[in-house]
């Protein structure tokens, strides 16, 4: 937010992927006018819902940002952190980064969060969905390996953003240690 000189008070917020609410509490701190959570998974809408059920700024909607039915409205500031790379299916993925674009009303800005390298390439395989350990998830025996992540190249991002009348600014990539290997250190910064 610094670096963009986006003063978010008093801005209308899309939180896109809100889980278990870090952002949403995060854009609240910087005392926006209201948050609008969009969340796929049941579980983390019930309990958002619940979280938020006294704030009468905190929306939360239960839709797929991938989705050619999603209309969320338009934001001043549309936050898509640590979420766009679980879309693996890439339709699915330019869907997302359309309905993301067409949230965001003239001048608005868009913080996305991930990985922006010079390919597109898939990455965190695991072999079921359904586990109850996380050594349950990676050792299901012959099971076919499944996708976690697909980290797509700036080009493609850059492609996908200006089909949709937006812009790619730039990207702020965050020094993290080598021991730190999550896709979510570097964020895009995307205008309309």
């Amino acid at each position: 937010l610094i670096r963009t000189g986006r003063d978010p008070r008093d801005c209308s917020i899309l939180d896109v992927g809100s889980g278990a609410g870090h952002w949403i509490d995060f854009w609240l701190d910087q005392n926006v006018d209201s948050v609008t959570g969009i969340e796929i998974s049941d579980e983390a809408v019930n309990s958002l819902k619940i979280q938020y059920n006294d704030l009468d700024n905190v929306t939360i909607e239960h839709a797929d940002i991938a989705s050619g039915d999603v209309d969320l409205g338009e934001f001043d500031i549309v936050s898509a952190i640590g979420v766009m790379f679980h879309i693996v299916d890439d339709d699915r993925w330019e869907q997302a980064v359309s309905n993301i674009c067409e949230g965001l009303q003239a001048g608005g800005t868009g913080f996305i969060g991930g990985e922006f390298g010079r390919i597109t390439a898939n990455k965190q395989f695991h072999k079921t969905d359904e586990f109850e350990s996380l050594e349950e998830r990676v050792d299901d025996g012959e099971a076919e390996l499944l996708v976690n992540k697909r980290l797509r190249s700036q080009r493609k991002w850059k492609k996908a953003i200006e089909g949709n009348n937006c812009q790619s600014v730039r990207t702020i990539e965050t020094p993290v240690p080598d021991y730190i290997t999550t896709p979510e250190n570097n964020v895009l910064i995307v205008q309309k």
